[in-house]
Formats: C-alpha cells, sequence, structure tokens
C-alpha cells in the first residue's frame, strides 16, 4: 500500500552558491490547502535533514510527529541580519508548505521514501 509523503520546508538560507532549503520527511494522511497554505493533518515524522542535528545550526528545532517548534536561534558572525527571536512566535506549528515549498510523493515502504528524501538534487 502507497504512502503520502511530503518534504516539508522548515527553514531556508541564502548563500553565494544559491538558497539551502532544509527540509522534514513527513508521511501524511491528508491535506488543507487554503490562502496558499497548505496544512497536513495526520502527520508522523521520518525523517529530517542533518543540519538540524548539527552542533554548528543556529536555529535548533523540536520535532515531534504532529508539529514542530523554533526552541532557540543562536546567534554568529555569520548571520548577515540581526535575528528577533520572539519565543510567542514561534509555538507548535503543524506541518504546513506555503505556495509550492513542499515536495509532495508517494512512496510502497518508508524506506524507499527515506531514500528519496536523501538523495535529492537539492541537497547536493
Amino acid at each position: 500500500m502507497t504512502k503520502k509523503y511530503a518534504m516539508v520546508a522548515i527553514n531556508t538560507k541564502r548563500q553565494d552558491d544559491g538558497v539551502h532549503t532544509r527540509r522534514v520527511l513527513v508521511s501524511y494522511a491528508f491535506k488543507i490547502t487554503k490562502n496558499k497554505i497548505t496544512t497536513y493533518y495526520g502527520t508522523k515524522l521520518v525523517s529530517v535533514d542533518p543540519y538540524f542535528s548539527q552542533p554548528t545550526a543556529t536555529h535548533k528545532y523540536t520535532f515531534k510527529n504532529t508539529y514542530y517548534k523554533l526552541d532557540k536561534v543562536e546567534q554568529n558572525d555569520d548571520l548577515a541580519f540581526i535575528y528577533n527571536y520572539n519565543p510567542r512566535i514561534y509555538k507548535k506549528r503543524k506541518y504546513h508548505s506555503l505556495g509550492k515549498s513542499a515536495i509532495e510523493f508517494t512512496a510502497p515502504s518508508k524506506q524507499i521514501a527515506v531514500h528519496k528524501f536523501k538523495v535529492r538534487k537539492e541537497l547536493k
């Protein structure tokens, strides 16, 4: 039985070599799109980009099956802007995408879905 998956963009960073999009892979039961925002329901967290587990990551998140939350933003000299972290804004958020920022697909198994997630061109 095939399952629905979405590679959801959590944050992006613009660098000299292009835009780096950091994503998580979730399976989902259904989605609702309203005002160009697609929200995924019945989600289960499958995998996350390596960025999120790196000790040098400036954005620290908590990922659960049904939501994610930005916990902390660490300032460093590499950041070219001042980021005002406001914890009231970053409460639990359902997995969602703006416009067509998510990559949706079906897969017959979790292993195949994770493989697609890990070898996507965007990571290279």
